[in-house]
């Protein structure tokens, strides 16, 4: 998930203090997580903090693409939690990957310092939604969110074969979101 993203953190979850509901942002495709399931979570540099249950996945029509999961966590590593892991570690770790040519080090995105065989490796493994290549590269993350690298990364997968209808776009995230609190709650009948 976006390193520019925030988590909300809500420890009145629980009135025995040992789990606490956490509110990350998602921005992949729906199915991707889903209630109920157990799934590995990230800290603020990747790294797997622990695991936790799906508890709601709230997407609202004004929030485009974006959704925000709540998972319940345990207590005491609710403020390590960033995001939720949907790939093991290694299979987007740039030190694995096989550069190829130097034709193939063209940077894609100068932000995040990602190359053209990076996202060509995703891509042969079956990627065709950017903002997955975006969670496993950190592509489209930097500075310019996107904007200098969305066409690239396009290119790319079309040179690798995919038609360009079958290719899910970034979702679109402005800088600065105001994010009315209503979003986070349920609906409840006075």
């Amino acid at each position: 998930m976006p390193g520019l993203a925030i988590t909300v953190v809500d420890r009145r979850f629980d009135s025995s203090g040992k789990t606490a509901q956490v509110w990350v942002p998602w921005e992949l495709g729906d199915g991707t997580v889903s209630v109920g399931q157990e799934v590995r979570l990230t800290g603020f540099e990747g790294e797997e903090v622990g695991s936790g249950i799906v508890r709601h996945v709230r997407s609202l029509k004004w929030m485009d693409k974006r959704k925000m999961v709540q998972l319940e966590v345990d207590s005491n590593l609710a403020t390590e939690v960033a995001g939720i892991m949907i790939q093991d570690p290694e299979f987007g770790s740039p030190d694995t990957y096989d550069y190829g040519s130097a034709n193939d080090q063209t940077m894609v995105c100068l932000c995040e310092r990602v190359t053209k065989t990076d996202i060509a490796r995703l891509v042969r493994l079956g990627l065709r939604d950017m903002n997955a290549i975006k969670a496993a590269t950190r592509c489209g993350m930097g500075a310019c969110n996107g904007k200098t690298c969305e066409s690239l990364v396009r290119q790319v997968l079309m040179e690798e074969g995919v038609p360009p209808k079958s290719i899910v776009g970034y979702v679109k995230r402005p800088f600065i979101m105001e994010l009315p609190l209503s979003a986070l709650l349920k609906e409840t009948k006075q």
